[in-house]
């Protein structure tokens, strides 16, 4: 009996001290005023984000080469991601990854890896000798509409309404003007 009535008063004790908490819970405030409008940002694309990285690239000596960009696993594994190598001695030729390099005998490959939170991608040789590289451009694209697009196309994501393989399928400039982006 002393037993039960204990538990019966651990019970009441506790139940009026949450009854307390509750009566005694602050309010939510009322909502501040706007802040200032701030600064425009420059033109380009919402969905496409790139990722730039300087340096010497040999793929001749290294089979691969890491790249950590600052999105989310959830943003990275809703987007398109496409590679660009930009070829050492002239800044303007630049070769799609995946893809073949400058020689045409190198076919390079980009993959993702999420372990670590964060979206790590990764530049591969996977076939030919390698050559070496000044700059890597890697886009993220997220897609901006998904599902059936007709009945026998299935569902499948867009990008600024184009499918994988058109993106995949693009030169630099191509990539540059269909996704209207500013980019030297």
């Amino acid at each position: 009996m002393k037993t039960t009535n204990k538990l019966i008063g651990k019970m009441i004790f506790l139940f009026v001290g949450v009854l307390a908490f509750t009566a005694c819970s602050p309010e939510d405030g009322k909502d501040g005023q706007d802040g200032e409008q701030g600064v425009q940002g420059p033109t380009g694309n919402a969905n496409v984000t790139l990722y730039e990285f300087e340096g010497t690239y040999n793929f001749a000596n290294t089979s691969h080469f890491q790249f950590t960009c600052d999105s989310t696993v959830e943003e990275a594994e809703n987007s398109l991601w496409q590679g660009f190598i930009v070829l050492a001695s002239d800044e303007y030729l630049s070769f799609s990854v995946p893809g073949y390099g400058t020689s045409s005998s190198t076919f390079y490959r980009l993959y993702m890896d999420t372990y670590y939170g964060q979206a790590d991608m990764w530049i591969e040789r996977s076939t030919g000798p390698g050559e070496t590289y000044s700059k890597i451009r890697i886009f993220r694209i997220l897609a901006n509409n998904t599902g059936a697009v007709n009945k026998t196309m299935g569902d499948i994501k867009l990008y600024n309404g184009y499918t994988e393989e058109e993106v995949r399928a693009m030169s630099y400039e191509e990539f540059v003007n269909a996704f209207e982006l500013s980019v030297e």
